[in-house]
């Protein structure tokens, strides 16, 4: 068909319109997704004679694949293992083939058809209870040897391995594949991962020449403050294994009195990088509790240890006591890389304030100020400066022009389909698996494509796989714009602040769904909004969380309750959006300035959440044509 080989210019939008024409492509047709929704129910009742004859009659619809797949996931323990690869490479260019791929090998598998399962798999799979019917599969068709090496790397895991190695395993046992190397690796894998039942286990299995070895290891694990004295009396580098481990494990207890363990070693009792492990895991878990015996140590070993992770937990310390002075030096011990990165250089500037460098500080502050970033609009703040923007969108500055791969076509007609079928998060899968396979200009022409049709996620998804940060347009769509004026003129408040929610929270996925049962736009729990659905009045309803203004609505609301519980701080309110009142509750301080007091949040999500949510409604404001500020004067105090 004509439309499949159009070209298009990767900066600008009409020929990315012209390449996926709703209007004129002639397999998208209203009729067409009855008949495939027809097919599909079919395929429910296993009334495959008529299925047949529906299923000819949509060889050109996009999504006529995804009909195949479900018939063939039907018939799993019928297909060959040669046609079941036939299919898989026939969807290479969708996500189809890898999930077909999964499921037929599992069933397979189970059933132990070894030579279907080799003619499917091409190549060892990824997962591990795959991995493992492969390295079966391979002892029966290929060669005991070979199997042996997948069963060797497959049992020295840190954590229990899937079931289907079981009788793997059992023959390699019987055949001495097991030796006291492999079973010291293990075990240390298993310390390190605090599995102590697996670490039993597989003590059990050292021969007698292990076995005081995996004792002291054992001792070590349940009282990691005698790791020393156990390891005494082992040789090298059993040794020095067992107090490696178990001093990182005892400064998870007892960081300052693990130092002390680790600081009367000889000299030659570790090598430099368990050394480095040791120090590490101590000064970890130091800073984090802010243990004060462990504080001179720390501060008198940063600068040569170059770890940045250990360096700005310190630094956040530091935040947390307004200790400019050791901020100045802390600044100084961190990479250069890091030194660049807008957080440091903002602190800096503010240790250079604190200490009376009031012009070396603006100096500071005037160059941050120039990114678009949490950190630069705090700069800006400080000396009185306009918002830096850099607002470069990709279709006013044409440079060069590229071609989309015929392929993408295809691609794209079935996200539209799969869209218009309300099959969001399979239209996702689709795009996310097309991005993979495109480079930075082909990420940016599928973001104007998202962008014309409404697909707002996958604009935001394109732009920054593509690494597009400057097309605001594309990044910060003004998604259902229209919705939240109208909930933010209900809670009276900006409805940049709103939308900024929405856009770290799903990226303006009306159908998204967190890990742990969020929902919806504004990411909302379904105990929370059916509480706050009381409260407004609305219908009480979980599956509704997926509606746009419902979630909105909701949301909105939930936001309002919080800034009014914690007196208009916007920082602390969304913080408690993030984390939970109660929660943000317990990290209220009278003495910390704003932005000290959203740097030293605890948890690091949060912390992130509450940067970006700050930003973003920086960015909506000017996108929506608002005055923008980053964030009020007021402190963070301890709120009833």
């Amino acid at each position: 068909m004509l439309w499949m080989a159009v070209s298009i210019s990767v900066f600008s939008v009409p020929p990315a319109q012209a390449v996926f024409d709703t209007t004129s492509d002639t397999r998208s047709s209203a009729a067409d997704r009855e008949r495939f929704l027809k097919a599909q129910k079919m395929i429910e009742a296993g009334n495959w004679s008529a299925y047949d004859r529906e299923r000819k009659a949509l060889d050109d619809y996009p999504l006529a694949p995804y009909l195949d797949y479900e018939r063939l996931m039907r018939r799993l323990t019928l297909t060959s293992g040669t046609k079941a690869r036939q299919f898989v490479d026939a969807q290479s260019q969708s996500p189809l083939g890898v999930r077909y791929l999964g499921s037929y090998l599992g069933a397979t598998g189970k059933r132990r058809r070894w030579g279907d399962y080799l003619d499917a798999a091409a190549k060892e799979p990824r997962s591990e209870n795959l991995r493992c019917y492969y390295a079966r599969a391979t002892r029966a068709r290929v060669a005991e040897e070979a199997a042996w090496e997948l069963a060797s790397g497959l049992w020295v895991s840190a954590s229990s391995v899937d079931d289907a190695c079981d009788p793997l395993f059992k023959l390699w046992l019987e055949a001495d594949g097991l030796n006291d190397d492999l079973v010291w690796r293990r075990a240390t894998l298993a310390y390190a991962a605090r599995e102590g039942g697996l670490l039993r286990y597989v003590a059990s299995l050292g021969s007698s020449r292990i076995q005081p070895a995996l004792a002291a290891l054992r001792g070590s694990y349940s009282q990691p403050q005698r790791s020393v004295d156990l390891a005494n009396s082992l040789p090298s580098p059993w040794a020095s294994d067992v107090m490696t481990l178990g001093l990182e494990r005892y400064s998870r207890y007892k960081p300052a009195r693990a130092l002390r363990h680790f600081e009367a070693l000889s000299p030659d009792a570790l090598s430099d990088s368990q050394k480095k492990r040791v120090s590490s895991a101590i000064a970890f878990r130091g800073l984090l509790e802010r243990d004060e015996d462990v504080k001179p140590w720390v501060d008198a070993s940063l600068s040569q240890w170059r770890d940045d992770k250990l360096t700005t937990l310190r630094l956040r310390w530091a935040i947390a006591e307004q200790d400019w002075q050791a901020i100045d030096s802390l600044f100084l011990a961190l990479s250069a890389e890091a030194q660049e990165e807008g957080t440091w250089r903002y602190w800096y500037a503010r240790s250079l304030e604190a200490r009376g460098g009031e012009a070396d500080a603006q100096l500071l502050f005037a160059t941050v100020a120039k990114e678009r970033s949490y950190y630069g609009f705090l700069s800006a703040d400080k000396l009185g400066l306009p918002y830096s923007y850099q607002d470069s969108a990709s279709a006013k500055a044409p440079r060069s022009e590229g071609e989309l791969p015929l392929w993408t076509s295809n691609a794209l007609w079935r996200v539209h389909e799969l869209n218009a079928l309300d099959e969001n998060r399979l239209a996702e899968a689709e795009w996310t698996y097309a991005l993979r396979r495109l480079d930075g200009e082909q990420q940016l022409a599928f973001a104007h494509i998202a962008k014309e049709q409404g697909w707002h996620r996958l604009s935001i998804d394109a732009a920054n796989a593509g690494r597009h940060w400057d097309a605001l347009d594309l990044r910060f769509p003004l998604a259902f714009v229209d919705d939240f004026y109208q909930r933010a003129a209900a809670q009276s408040l900006p409805v940049s602040e709103l939308m900024a929610i929405a856009r770290r929270e799903s990226a303006f996925s009306p159908t998204a769904r967190s890990p742990v049962g969020a929902r919806g736009l504004m990411q909302l729990m379904p105990a929370t909004g059916r509480s706050v659905a009381r409260k407004v009045g609305v219908p009480v309803s979980t599956k509704a969380l997926d509606n746009i203004e419902y979630n909105i609505t909701l949301g909105s609301a939930y936001y309002s309750q919080l800034l009014e519980r914690f007196e208009g701080n916007r920082a602390v309110a969304l913080a408690a959006y993030n984390a939970g009142p109660n929660r943000v509750k317990n990290w209220l301080s009278d003495e910390l300035p704003l932005d000290a007091w959203i740097e030293t949040i605890p948890y690091r999500e949060t912390r992130d959440y509450v940067k970006a949510v700050l930003a973003y409604s920086v960015v909506f404001d000017y996108r929506l044509g608002e005055k923008a500020q980053l964030m009020g004067n007021a402190n963070p105090r301890s709120i009833d």
